[in-house]
């Protein structure tokens, strides 16, 4: 079964009609449910979408976010100290790169759990591969 990881920006895209992703990101989102894929975010990633939604569109449409989140079938992982560690191991590896910590956290757990491939908005046409 084919694995992605949901980022905050594809959450966000989908959750906001006037995001200029939002189109392609439900559809991409649609065609990825059609062939059966395995959907992973984290707990930290589920925590930016909300902050974001609610800052921007309001309360209402931000408890429908996360509650469509925890109501689904996409695998919530926790995480542990020793994914904070290696998400450390990986700004400071890739110096030329500006990773924010949730996204390194995100790679980290990616790693862990051998996901290839992450959903952002930006990328939702072409799920994007993580530094190796």
């Amino acid at each position: 079964m084919r694995q992605i990881f949901i980022d905050t920006s594809a959450y966000f895209a989908l959750a906001d009609e006037e995001d200029k992703n939002h189109q392609t990101a439900s559809g991409k989102m649609q065609k990825l449910i059609r062939e059966r894929a395995s959907f992973t975010t984290t707990n930290i990633v589920i925590a930016d979408p909300h902050t974001l939604t609610l800052k921007r569109i309001g309360y209402k449409t931000a408890l429908e976010v996360i509650e469509r989140i925890y109501s689904s079938q996409i695998r919530i992982y926790r995480i542990r100290e020793a994914d904070e560690k290696k998400a450390l191991d990986i700004i400071r590896k890739y110096t030329d790169k500006d990773f924010p910590f949730v996204d390194a956290l995100s790679f980290a757990v990616m790693e862990k759990l051998h996901i290839t491939q992450a959903c952002a908005a930006a990328s939702m046409a072409h799920p994007t591969h993580v530094p190796e």
